[in-house]
């Protein structure tokens, strides 16, 4: 195995945690092996380009799949609502404390 595949089959290894655990458990070796595929055949269509396009389709599939599939996890819910409170009273903070420009 080349580095460059034990690279990308690491790579999509980490997109693959943003799945939820039972479609990891059940499907991974699959996901893993059809992406590979994709790879492959996009790298010898299209060089860089077409393995840039294959990069970019795995992230959008977690974009578009796996997101909303965490959104059915209560964890995933209050990880990302105290995220956004606590960005926004971050936010708050420092405007409130910083001089506002051209006064």
């Amino acid at each position: 195995m080349s580095n460059a595949h034990r690279a990308s089959s690491f790579g999509y290894g980490v997109l693959l945690l943003f799945y939820p655990r039972e479609l990891r458990d059940r499907y991974s070796g699959e996901m893993r092996r059809v992406f590979l595929e994709q790879l492959r055949d996009e790298w010898k269509r299209s060089g860089t380009a077409g393995a840039a396009r294959a990069v970019f389709k795995a992230i959008w599939e977690v974009i578009i799949v796996a997101a909303p599939l965490q959104m059915r996890n209560p964890s995933i819910i209050a990880a990302a609502l105290s995220f956004v409170t606590s960005s926004i009273l971050v936010l708050t903070f420092f405007r409130a404390v910083s001089p506002h420009c051209g006064k």
